[in-house]
């Protein structure tokens, strides 16, 4: 199934070609299941970005619930995880697709995984000499979730997730870092280059929540951005030292040369990799709409409110994008499964985050997500 706003610009005012919202529901009984978006996209030209997993009942392992997505073709989004589910209901992922126009990617976009193996909490991977030291400075990269084989108690979940940095040592290499050496893991990657004269600025940094902190604000590096409704903060991943569900982290842009993390407790630490794209002021429609949201027990759903986006599809083109940026839960030993979530575009006014329902339906998730429209 899936939920789509489709449009089509020019080449002289807009960056966007196209983009689409999907929504995959992978049956119990199967591992995988594919969304078939209404209008074919070119695939080296589209990223796509991951909007989060839920599933609405108490899955045993987190190798039955965490899923990455993929752009396999121009026509076709795979959500996939790595196993059949011991209980009857679906889990249920959601990503977007931006095709940009040919001339705002350098080369081509790599779809790509990281695997990182049992035993092991690094593994390496990615496009080789795609990245050089000379277009470094436009190098992107976004995380599309992960699956494990890591089975047993769902709520030690350290293993499920990654982070993902990049590295030059002669040719260039992704590299993905789990919180725990405990089953193999394929984390899913989109990489891309934009062209010369396409961000104005792009800057990143790793955010440490250590031990005996809940939050952290710090300053990043690289091209420092000025304008913050221009400004993109594209998730990387996370990862935690303890296993317990509280210590999960989501992400916010508080100033334009600033991103803070924030998890529930204090204990162990929280790990988030983020990169920053400024774009010229030309490309940037209503820009940035940020909110970090609270659930209240019992709630499964939770609509944001947002200054009303204009091209938001249907009768006008569709230019904006639902951008996840994770969440965290108030209770070390509640089931991850009823606080994960996923984003979506509901109205023009309006971002809704959704979650599974259950025994735990109790605990209380925060979760942060950011709207950006470009022009």
């Amino acid at each position: 199934m899936f939920h789509q706003f489709s449009s089509f610009g020019t080449s002289q005012n807009s960056l966007i070609k196209c983009i689409a919202e999907v929504e995959i529901s992978i049956a119990s009984g199967s591992t995988s299941n594919t969304a078939t978006l209404s209008a074919t996209v070119d695939k080296n030209k589209s990223i796509i970005f991951w909007q989060g997993t839920r599933t609405p009942t108490d899955a045993p392992d987190q190798a039955q619930i965490a899923a990455r997505v993929e752009l396999t073709d121009g026509d076709t989004v795979t959500a996939t995880v790595n196993s059949v589910s011991s209980v009857s209901a679906a889990r249920i992922v959601r990503a977007t697709v931006i095709e940009f126009y040919p001339w705002v990617i350098d080369g081509n976009v790599q779809h790509t995984t990281v695997t990182v193996a049992s035993g092991s909490t690094v593994g390496t991977g990615g496009a080789g000499s795609y990245v050089s030291a000379d277009n470094s400075g436009r190098e992107g990269r976004t995380y599309l979730g992960a699956i494990t084989t890591a089975t047993g108690d769902s709520k030690r979940i350290n293993s499920a997730f990654a982070r993902i940095e990049a590295a030059i040592s002669g040719s260039y290499s992704l590299v993905a870092i789990k919180g725990a050496t405990t089953g193999t893991m394929v984390a899913g990657v989109c990489q891309w280059i934009w062209a010369t004269g396409v961000i104005k600025a792009r800057a990143f940094t790793t955010v440490n929540i250590t031990a005996g902190n809940a939050s952290n604000a710090v300053t990043l590096s690289g091209t420092s951005p000025s304008v913050l409704a221009n400004c993109l903060t594209v998730w990387c991943g996370t990862t935690y030292s303890d296993g317990f569900t509280e210590h999960n982290a989501y992400l916010y842009q508080n100033s334009a040369t600033q991103v803070t993390g924030v998890r529930e407790q204090t204990t162990g630490q929280a790990t988030i990799e983020v990169l920053v794209f400024e774009f010229l002021s030309k490309w940037v429609g209503q820009g940035k709409q940020a909110a970090q949201t609270t659930f209240t027990a019992g709630q499964a759903t939770e609509d944001v409110t947002i200054t009303a986006i204009k091209n938001v599809g249907g009768s006008v083109p569709a230019k904006n994008l639902t951008n996840y940026l994770h969440f965290t839960i108030d209770n070390a030993f509640g089931s991850i499964n009823y606080v994960m979530n996923t984003v979506k575009t509901q109205s023009s006014t309006a971002i809704r985050h959704e979650r599974g329902t259950g025994t735990d339906f109790g605990n209380v998730p925060v979760c942060s997500m950011e709207a950006f429209e470009f022009r």
